[in-house]
């Protein structure tokens, strides 16, 4: 009888799990080529199949388990991103409210200054558009159409004489331009208080300049 070859499952040597019976060693294939039993050659046969089947079976799980490992990885390097997009966003908001906050600041004390001269001219370019001075009685009146809302006499003080002006409240609305502002005006002077008064300042933009459009006594 001729000797029978398996040079196909020799060359099929693959690192398994050493507890397995049906793994084949390195000795045991090499005893095959040496060998005429039909019978040993099948089941080495169908041992080796079963091995192939195995390997098969852990080459998918560990696919799996990369392309999981890969999903996850993009996942953290959008939230990364995002983080950071969000970050700047943030930052560039604060320093965008700070500048906002300054510019209003720097309108307020010249709106306060002008109701202090007497400066009606100089407040009609300060106000909004529903916003009137009544020159005769030192008044400035709030509009809603063509009612009014609410009346604020002109401030006697002096707002270079003053310690200081000081924000206290401050929101901002970005999309619908528009802001409030909390005023507390201290002089240490007086006898009684220091604190003179309480006053909320309302702003909007018309042709993309702040105005006031509303005043009002808080305190």
């Amino acid at each position: 009888m001729k000797k029978l070859l398996v040079p196909f499952f020799t060359a099929m040597l693959l690192v398994g799990c050493s507890g397995n019976d049906d793994q084949l060693s390195a000795e045991e294939l090499q005893e095959l080529d040496e060998t005429e039993d039909i019978e040993k050659l099948i089941d080495t046969n169908e041992r080796l199949v079963k091995q192939l089947e195995q390997y098969s079976g852990q080459a998918e799980t560990l696919q799996e388990q990369i392309d999981e490992l890969q999903e996850e990885n993009d996942r953290l390097k959008n939230d990364i991103l995002t983080y950071k997009t969000q970050a700047y966003d943030t930052e560039a908001l604060k320093d965008e409210e700070l500048a906002l906050r300054e510019e209003i600041d720097a309108i307020s004390l010249t709106f306060f200054e002008a109701m202090h001269k007497r400066d009606h001219e100089h407040l009609s370019l300060l106000t909004s558009d529903h916003v009137e001075t009544d020159e005769e009685n030192d008044v400035i009146h709030v509009r809603s159409d063509k009612e009014v809302i609410g009346s604020f006499h002109y401030m006697s003080l002096n707002v270079s004489e003053l310690d200081f002006l000081q924000q206290t409240a401050f929101e901002y609305d970005s999309e619908n331009d528009h802001c409030s502002v909390l005023y507390t005006l201290h002089s240490f002077e007086h006898e009684e208080n220091d604190l003179i008064r309480v006053v909320e300042l309302e702003f909007e933009k018309e042709d993309g300049t702040w105005k006031v459009s509303s005043i009002q006594n808080r305190m």
